[in-house]
């Protein structure tokens, strides 16, 4: 997750794009070169006095990203915007000289690229709430962590969590859910960025929203993921207060 924000916080042209493939869901995108196209739109002003690049310089880009599994060789679109910016460099006859460079930030993927891979047994209502999330994210972070919000709202729907204010169902209702209860603090988490994303738009970063995801991922991999299984297998010792039978561990495997 760390590394998917740096990049879309500021990246350097030849940087690897830290997503999976949508469709083949392989780490395999690689940048087309040649689809590279860029506008700085500061460009009328360049031979006025008081130009500074790193202050002015207005980019804009276009780009083609390639699957490069050849069983899948899609395509995926990316634009966004860009500036210039300056490091200071040992140089021969000088301590330091300043170089620039230019850098971007990303603002839309076509087809949206996922922040956090979405496990197969998810149900469809939650998926469609969170690919929608994806796709709006760079553009809105406020909008996506309100979408992530109704996912949540549906999750507690799927699990027969009696429909009231979205507060009183996780504080009083999800502790006494035997699958949902060992969520409830995460749930709760993303239920107070939504309502800070609902109430100020400008109040939610990037970040914050990295934050949601990660969250998010951690409840779905639970509910959904690979660890389901260990986290029913805990409860159910719990409940027990003792030893599986071979039979229950059988009926777990089997889930």
């Amino acid at each position: 997750m760390n590394e998917k924000f740096r990049f879309i916080k500021s990246f350097l042209k030849d940087a690897p794009l830290p997503f999976s493939c949508p469709f083949c869901k392989r780490d395999s995108l690689v940048l087309l070169p040649e689809t590279w196209q860029e506008h700085d739109r500061s460009k009328l002003y360049h031979s006025e006095e008081w130009f500074d690049a790193c202050e002015h310089v207005e980019l804009t880009y276009t780009a083609l990203y390639k699957c490069s599994n050849s069983s899948c060789d899609q395509k995926i679109i990316s634009s966004g915007t860009g500036g210039i910016d300056m490091d200071y460099i040992q140089a021969e006859y000088v301590e330091y000289e300043p170089e620039y460079y230019s850098y971007y930030q990303p603002k839309i993927f076509i087809p949206p690229l996922s922040f956090f891979p979405i496990p197969e047994k998810t149900p469809d209502e939650i998926k469609t709430l969170l690919e929608l999330s994806f796709s709006i994210v760079l553009q809105s972070p406020a909008s996506a962590v309100n979408s992530l919000r109704s996912s949540i709202e549906r999750l507690l729907d799927i699990h027969r969590i009696p429909e009231k204010k979205l507060h009183h169902r996780i504080e009083q209702d999800v502790p006494t859910h035997t699958i949902l209860s060992p969520y409830k603090d995460y749930l709760m988490a993303i239920k107070w960025l939504g309502n800070s994303g609902s109430h100020d738009l400008d109040q939610i970063t990037l970040q914050d929203i990295m934050d949601v995801y990660e969250i998010m991922e951690f409840v779905l991999a639970g509910l959904y993921g690979n660890t389901q299984n260990t986290l029913q297998k805990a409860l159910l010792i719990n409940q027990k207060k003792g030893p599986l039978t071979r039979q229950e561990r059988k009926s777990l495997s089997s889930q």
